[in-house]
């Protein structure tokens, strides 16, 4: 494992649901330093700067420009980024989405579903944040 993955990554269309993951994490203590995006387009982007100092990735299913499952399923085929651990974030609730998700990238470690609380991004993040 590189020692520079110290970033969490939070890609989310929402501003609200990227500012609830961050403030939960920090009201949980975790002092890594986040880095953000808003598409899919500029997730693929910071992704390639920044792939060396990403520990962990929370990522929005229905995003503009390229949405989360190809962003997922890019980031599973790019030797760079396929061990990369990514929570998904999603409003769908059915079992098959998580089978598609997980079939796409079988580093997904938790599928979290929308409205996100507190607890539950904590849980989720903690076993896979430096």
């Amino acid at each position: 494992m590189r020692e520079h993955q110290v970033k969490i990554f939070v890609v989310d269309d929402s501003d609200l649901n990227r500012k609830l993951v961050i403030s939960s994490l920090q009201k949980a203590g975790v002092k890594n330093e986040f880095l953000q995006a808003r598409d899919g387009k500029e997730a693929l982007e910071v992704l390639e700067a920044e792939h060396k100092n990403i520990c962990l990735m929370f990522l929005d299913w229905q995003l503009p420009k390229v949405d989360g499952l190809e962003v997922l399923k890019r980031v599973a085929r790019n030797p760079l980024t396929a061990s990369l651990p990514v929570i998904m974030l999603t409003s769908t609730t059915s079992p098959e989405s998580e089978e598609i998700a997980q079939l796409l990238n079988p580093n997904l470690k938790k599928f979290l579903v929308k409205p996100l609380k507190l607890q539950e991004i904590v849980q989720a993040a903690l076993p896979f944040i430096k």
